[in-house]
């Protein structure tokens, strides 16, 4: 046999067996690819204009137009990095939706889905899908807006309080134990003068007694020294507000209020 035929038959015998088996690795291809994954156009976002800090929801959905159910998992990813992992299964003849949530930076991302694995819900073998991989959403970014300047002093204001809680408490506590402590002794005082008053009080009311006004060491017509039937009622009346702290403080602090508005009168009068 010339030599040269026979170098073209092994050629030509080499090529068959080559385009043979591409045949065969793209029918076993097809056999094992299931008509499913990601449709086109398949990614989106919540929004794709944001400032930094927002929460954008991004949104992915999956199809499987195949005769068996299939499973897996799915990866969001914002600029090739993996963001979040999503599982799924997918009725045959249905679709799913997947979502995430990712914090946004400032700048331009670039975020897309990819399935990590998918398997045949029936015998749970590992399948290819047709469409993998989604396309990708533009997301623009821009820089958070700096604090108002309300936001800024309340901020300080709120740092100050923190920062000086505890010499507030302090001081607080101080003006509380002064206070309690003028508080007992205003009610130690008025018990003692009611206990000094109120007979001769109930006496003078009911009119069983005669005695002159003059024997308490006063004169009828002293104006240094209240009759005891009034002073007995100023007393009583005080000695019940200074009892009842639910009724002392808020009258201490009307009080005190009003010696404020006097004083600030008479310094207005007087300049």
């Amino acid at each position: 046999m010339n030599t040269r035929n026979f170098s073209a038959w092994i050629a030509t015998a080499t090529f068959l067996l080559v385009l043979t088996a591409q045949q065969a690795q793209a029918q076993t291809t097809n056999v094992a690819a299931v008509n499913a994954g990601f449709p086109t156009g398949s990614i989106w976002a919540s929004k794709t204009q944001a400032t930094a800090g927002d929460s954008i929801t991004i949104f992915t959905v999956l199809y499987n137009s195949g005769t068996n159910d299939v499973k897996g998992s799915a990866a969001f990813k914002v600029d090739g990095a993996v963001v979040a992992t999503k599982s799924f299964n997918v009725d045959t003849g249905s679709s799913e939706i997947l979502s995430t949530s990712w914090t946004a930076q400032k700048g331009t991302h670039i975020a897309s889905a990819t399935i990590q694995k998918a398997t045949d819900g029936q015998t749970n073998e590992t399948v290819n899908v047709s469409s993998a991989t989604t396309g990708t959403v533009t997301i623009i970014v821009a820089a958070a807006p700096p604090p108002s300047v309300l936001n800024q002093a309340a901020a300080a204001a709120g740092a100050v309080i923190t920062s000086s809680t505890p010499v507030v408490e302090n001081a607080a506590q101080h003006i509380y134990s002064a206070t309690e402590n003028l508080r007992q002794s205003g009610i130690n005082y008025l018990e003692g003068q009611l206990a000094t008053t109120t007979p001769r009080f109930q006496r003078e009311v009911l009119g069983t007694s005669t005695e002159n006004i003059q024997s308490t060491g006063g004169t009828a017509g002293d104006s240094s020294s209240p009759p005891s039937g009034w002073w007995s009622w100023l007393a009583a009346v005080a000695l019940v507000i200074f009892s009842s702290p639910l009724l002392f403080y808020p009258m201490s602090i009307i009080l005190g209020f009003a010696v404020l508005y006097i004083l600030s009168v008479i310094w207005g009068t007087s300049t």
